[in-house]
């Protein structure tokens, strides 16, 4: 009996922990937004006023398991909506990681939307063994032209290894970023 109650207090517990009143629901962060997502996000932001909320920016969706994540797993997701120029703005966040506080992996990604659901800006950065092994940044964003501008940072072991990818050159060194020791591949120009 004594097991069973604490078993329930442990669920109950991480659940109270790890999620909000709306907790966070997947959306594929690679992509524009689906037209069910931005009428769920409308409805929540909606329940919110409705709760007493003021106009303005407000969290619709939320969850965070930091409690299971100092010892194995960590899962933080949220969905932010915020006023724009052009209406109300999106950010969503999602993150997860792996290991006593994270070490042995973990990831987190923002993205931003607008009204219409449309794929703004993005930036993700993923870490192996506390970033030690390898660390990934990753970032894209609309230009004012409606072009894309994509960045690409990896770093391995230690940063012994550097690689960045930007507006079609790509640059390798050693030890750190800029680097005299390195020069972008495919060009003649060094590092600066």
């Amino acid at each position: 009996m004594r097991k069973t109650l604490l078993l329930g207090l442990l669920v109950v517990g991480f659940g109270l922990v790890g999620c909000s009143s709306s907790p966070y629901q997947r959306v594929d962060l690679g992509s524009n937004l689906g037209q069910d997502a931005l009428a769920r996000y409308e409805r929540e932001y909606q329940d919110t006023l409705a709760a007493g909320h003021h106009e303005g920016t407000a969290r619709l969706e939320h969850t965070n398991w930091w409690l299971p994540g100092l010892l194995v797993y960590y899962r933080r997701a949220s969905v932010t909506r915020m006023h724009g120029l052009d209406g109300p703005t999106y950010h969503v966040e999602s993150g997860q990681g792996f290991g006593p506080l994270c070490i042995f992996y973990s990831t987190s990604t923002h993205v931003t939307y607008n009204a219409k659901g449309e794929r703004l800006s993005g930036m993700g950065m993923y870490n192996v063994i506390a970033g030690h092994a390898v660390m990934i940044h990753a970032s894209d964003g609309l230009l004012p032209g409606g072009g894309k501008q994509e960045a690409f940072s990896m770093g391995l072991v230690h940063h012994l290894l550097n690689i960045h990818k930007m507006d079609g050159h790509t640059y390798v060194s050693f030890l750190t970023v800029p680097n005299p020791i390195g020069g972008e591949l495919g060009g003649g120009h060094h590092m600066h």
